[in-house]
């Protein structure tokens, strides 16, 4: 059973998926948050035949709701009303600071980074919720 991880964010949406056992993830894309986000991540379910989307949690440091988290909770609506794979919140923390410093430590065009940086940051978050299942 393969896992979806999803890295919400008001411009972009940045996407992940396990491998079929559940112990890696990779980083696969990012998508325009918009009125197509839908479509797009019925394709990507089908695709992946995964049961279960893992949503990144925007927390504040001392672990209370960050401010995005509102629309977070609304973007798991949409979600729920769309699909019956089962929706995880997790805490995303940091997970785009790592991200980006990894770019930065690999020395990859700054021009890239932004291509990849909101998938690589969904890659994180679901390897973080996956590693504390073992």
């Amino acid at each position: 059973m393969r896992i979806i991880g999803l890295d919400w964010g008001e411009a972009r949406i940045g996407v992940s998926v396990s491998d079929p056992l559940g112990i890696t993830a990779q980083p696969l894309m990012s998508f325009d948050n918009d009125s197509g986000f839908i479509g797009k991540l019925r394709e990507i379910l089908q695709k992946y035949d995964a049961a279960e989307i893992v949503v990144g949690y925007p927390k504040q440091m001392n672990g209370k709701a960050g401010i995005s988290a509102a629309k977070v909770n609304e973007f798991c609506e949409k979600i729920k009303n769309e699909f019956s794979a089962k929706i995880t919140l997790w805490d995303e923390r940091l997970t785009t600071k790592i991200a980006l410093q990894s770019f930065a430590a690999s020395g990859s065009p700054r021009k890239k980074r932004k291509e990849f940086i909101d998938a690589s940051a969904a890659g994180i978050m679901l390897q973080s919720y996956m590693d504390s299942r073992k």
